[in-house]
């Protein structure tokens, strides 16, 4: 047993019949939505789900007043797939809290993945956890945040830049709002995996699950030339803006990228979105594609990596060599 001789707890692995006591621990502990259906899409549903090596602390009266989720997905090591396991939904019961409950979760969480041969763990934490993320890890990274307002002087200047190119050099992109994965993304994939350091594995397997069985709507674009794939986005949509969570192109090209974005920027100002969005952070790529866009800075968007073998830190907890962006939160 762990905690304070008035409220001793012991530390365990996750188990399902716990999923009800850990969405209720998370309305508790915060003003966001989260249900059932979103547990078992982290920690059931994905293909490398390991829901055992997630920590629950808990009473000897039964109450599950502490957890450290582990929800595993592959990272990209210079075109070559790892399993990672990034840390999410931590939250201890108010009661609780400033006792080193924290500390203790996250030791017994790093022990399993230590155990479970998993390289590294990755963390994006809120501002409930940031201190103690930053006594657990290494701080990789704060996400830049770029904002196109639509019919504003940034996205005349985007379509300035795009069109900008030399009709001699130029093709001829087709725009495709309703883009369904399939066998022609992998190429662009492949491409971006060998030119990234360290970033997410986001081929079909990946997308598939992060978000055609996510919970949440939503929607994939493309540009495309002779029947392939250049360039693809993925958006969440609110009630008057549209979030870019993802942005690929095939070998990072930059114009197809720009193309894109302004295709995406002139389709949601005809429906009469007033915002794009997009928030991420890499070596080069994201700064030069989203030059046109409003650069709004905020103290939040942390990137925390943790190498489980200390051997391996000079490379997972390098700033340098991540690619982020914001869909690569469990959020």
């Amino acid at each position: 047993m762990v905690g304070s001789a008035e409220a001793p707890y012991r530390l365990r692995p996750c188990e399902a019949a716990d999923a009800t006591a850990i969405v209720d621990l998370f309305h508790r502990s915060f003003q966001a939505p989260y249900d059932l259906e979103i547990w078992r899409w982290k920690y059931q549903r994905s293909p490398w789900a390991r829901p055992e090596l997630s920590v629950v602390a808990q009473l000897e009266s039964g109450e599950i007043i502490g957890h450290f989720g582990a929800m595993l997905h592959p990272i990209n090591l210079v075109g070559q797939p790892r399993l990672a396991a990034q840390g999410t939904d931590v939250m201890i019961d108010e009661r609780h809290r400033r006792r080193g409950a924290f500390r203790e979760l996250f030791e017994a969480y790093l022990e399993g993945i230590v155990a479970a041969g998993i390289p590294a763990c990755l963390g994006f934490p809120n501002e409930h956890s940031l201190r103690g993320m930053h006594l657990a890890g290494h701080h990789v990274a704060i996400m830049e945040k770029y904002h196109l307002p639509l019919d504003s002087p940034h996205h005349a200047r985007l379509r300035e830049r795009v069109n900008a190119v030399p009709e001699g050099s130029r093709f001829r992109f087709e725009f495709n709002p309703h883009y369904q994965l399939d066998a022609r993304y992998d190429a662009v994939w492949r491409s971006c995996s060998e030119l990234e350091s360290l970033s997410v594995w986001k081929d079909r397997d990946y997308l598939t699950w992060k978000y055609d069985s996510a919970p949440a709507p939503h929607r994939l674009f493309t540009l495309e030339f002779g029947g392939e794939i250049v360039a693809l986005g993925v958006c969440r949509e609110r009630e008057n803006r549209a979030d870019v969570l993802e942005l690929l192109a095939r070998d990072k090209n930059i114009h197809a990228a720009r193309e894109l974005l302004l295709s995406l920027a002139d389709h949601y100002l005809g429906r009469r979105f007033e915002e794009l969005r997009f928030v991420g952070r890499d070596p080069w790529f994201f700064a030069e594609v989203f030059a046109d866009f409003e650069r709004r800075p905020a103290f939040w968007g942390h990137v925390f990596v943790r190498a489980a073998n200390r051997g391996e830190a000079f490379l997972y907890e390098n700033p340098l060599n991540w690619t982020v962006a914001s869909g690569d939160s469990d959020s």
